[in-house]
């Protein structure tokens, strides 16, 4: 079985981004990004917030990140489109927090490692940039 880094590292050679890249993208720290790669940081002790962000960034289903379970590419979200009836792909404008709640819910109905980040994280707002 593969860890949180070796999927990380898959993800970003998907994507053909280094971490230096990554962690631009995230304003994060290098260790932030290093330490989760070579397995310092455990996924139960990644703040759902900067999994969040790497999973937007990366177009990558958090589960996959943190559990390995599933697919590695995140559904393109589609909307229907009230002029023309047409479904027609949602592009993203920035990191949604909330929807973490809905688009990476754990189809087993099981109490994983992502239903406890949601608990733990869910009631602090998104930092702001000031």
């Amino acid at each position: 079985m593969d860890t949180m880094g070796e999927r990380l590292k898959k993800a970003l050679k998907a994507r053909e981004i280094d971490p230096p890249a990554l962690i631009a993208a995230l304003r994060c720290s290098k260790g932030t990004v290093y330490n989760i790669i070579d397995g310092t940081t455990k996924p139960e002790k990644v703040r759902a917030m900067t999994a969040l962000v790497i999973c937007e960034h990366l177009r990558i289903r958090m589960q996959w990140l943190l559990e390995g379970l599933g697919e590695m590419d995140a559904p393109k979200p589609m909307t229907r489109n009230f002029l023309t009836g047409k479904l027609e792909q949602v592009v993203p404008r920035e990191p949604q927090f909330f929807a973490i709640k809905s688009a990476y819910r754990p189809t087993d109905g099981s109490d994983s490692l992502y239903e406890s980040l949601c608990k733990r994280h869910a009631a602090r707002p998104p930092e702001k940039e000031s």
